[in-house]
């Protein structure tokens, strides 16, 4: 196949240049804007240059350990195929190594060898060749994946605390328009947080009482609608612990969605959400994006309708 497609390359418009190497493997990525350029890692056969934690340098081990030393030996085969003459590695066999990951083709790697080179009289001399690998994409198989509908329906989980008070109404005023107007097959039930000395004041002092108020007048606005509210005392309260909380009050195929008080909800995502959402195979972890505030990104401006999701309103959820 390889010498097949090299064959029909020579009449092709580009000549050989359209027979791309590796041969058979897809050509590599091309950015549309500097954004997009795949980024060169940087290691040495014991430091590698571009860790999980953001340090300068960590020590190259494990599975990184194990790719490396795969490659130099592959690439030591395909040197001793070309030349001829056995080449042994020094002890200071690997320079410098690049990789990158390109997702069109596969793991790209770039190597500069030190290698001791043994003519056939037993003397030996010192080069140094620069080689280039692809370990490509393979074994793909197609997934048959269970059929899922848009019928659905969405749990969504608001916990509140008190420094979120404040927002609520932002949050129901958008909620209403976007499900309760249109009858959305979702459930909103928020889950109010007390810490021990709040849950204690709360038949004097009910520190969410407002917002149960705002509750009660959107259920007055909508007969239709019902929003039930959990109380949960709490000095750490976390998303694990929500979560332990109201599962055990619902089958267990129920869908869940986590929101916050500064959440826009629309039908939109909520069919994303029961699409990417698939029992017992497959969760879905949507990523915020967050608008830059409205008050400073549209200075001395009217505000627009809808927001659009593009870099000049905001960005993705850094965290």
């Amino acid at each position: 196949m390889e010498a097949e497609i090299k064959n029909v390359s020579v009449v092709a418009f580009e000549g050989n240049r359209s027979a791309l190497w590796p041969v058979g493997i897809n050509p590599p990525f091309e950015p549309k804007t500097r954004f997009e350029v795949l980024r060169w890692d940087y290691f040495t056969d014991d430091q590698v240059y571009s860790c999980i934690d953001g340090s300068p340098k960590c020590e190259l081990r494990g599975i990184d350990k194990l790719d490396v030393a795969d490659v130099i030996e592959t690439a030591l085969g395909e040197l001793n195929k070309k030349y001829k003459p056995v080449l042994h590695l020094k002890k200071q066999q690997l320079i410098n190594g690049y990789r990158r990951f390109d997702p069109t083709r596969g793991m790209e790697y770039t190597l500069d060898l030190q290698l001791e080179v043994l003519n056939q009289k037993g003397h030996s001399r010192s080069i140094t060749k620069r080689v280039h690998l692809v370990r490509p994409l393979s074994r793909i198989e197609i997934i048959p994946m269970p059929y899922v509908t848009e019928a659905t329906r969405v749990h969504i989980i608001l916990p509140v605390t008190l420094q979120d008070r404040e927002h609520v109404h932002q949050f129901l005023e958008v909620y209403a328009t976007n499900a309760f107007e249109t009858s959305e097959n979702a459930i909103l039930t928020f889950l109010f947080i007390y810490d021990p000395i709040e849950a204690q004041q709360v038949n004097q002092n009910d520190i969410f009482a407002s917002v149960k108020a705002q509750i009660s007048a959107y259920e007055h606005r909508y007969p239709s609608v019902k929003v039930p509210w959990i109380s949960v005392k709490s000095g750490s309260p976390s998303q694990i612990k929500f979560m332990d909380i109201i599962s055990k009050k619902h089958p267990v195929d129920t869908l869940f969605f986590i929101a916050t008080v500064k959440t826009s909800i629309n039908s939109e995502f909520l069919n994303r959400c029961r699409m990417n959402s698939i029992n017992n195979w497959q969760v879905f972890f949507p990523i915020h994006f967050q608008f830059y505030n409205p008050n400073i990104a549209y200075h001395n401006q009217p505000l627009p309708n809808t927001m659009d999701l593009v870099k000049e309103s905001g960005h993705f959820d850094r965290s």
